[in-house]
């Protein structure tokens, strides 16, 4: 057998593994959303001062949407939400919670909030 040969394809291999990424093994998480008013938890059917407006809100109704969630290291995207949208209501704590699938290390999230404007 040709050593020559051999040892060709030996560092070709080699060099074709250290091409290849490694990419992070991506699960499960969850974020549990916090809705706050002056740093006190939002309830609704309490009147809370905004101090920037210089007047009072009511909060009847706590109700939107959250989609298309994205989490990021840096600028590269490293995961999603489970669901493409989400409904929030401070009524229900559970939809407070949001699912993701994702790298085990980010440092931004990113969503669109809307609201169902077909009522």
């Amino acid at each position: 057998m040709n050593r020559g040969g051999t040892a060709y394809w030996l560092v070709l291999i080699c060099l074709l593994g250290l091409s290849i990424p490694a990419y992070a093994q991506k699960s499960e998480a969850e974020i549990q959303l916090s809705l706050t008013v002056n740093g006190e938890s939002i309830q609704t059917g309490k009147t809370y001062y905004i101090a920037s407006i210089k007047d009072s809100v009511k909060l009847e109704a706590i109700k939107f949407y959250i989609s298309d969630v994205a989490v990021f290291r840096k600028t590269k995207k490293v995961g999603e939400g489970i669901k493409k949208h989400q409904l929030i209501d401070a009524e229900r704590p559970e939809s407070l919670q949001l699912s993701l699938i994702a790298d085990a290390k980010f440092n931004i999230i990113k969503f669109n909030i809307g609201i169902d404007s077909l009522k």
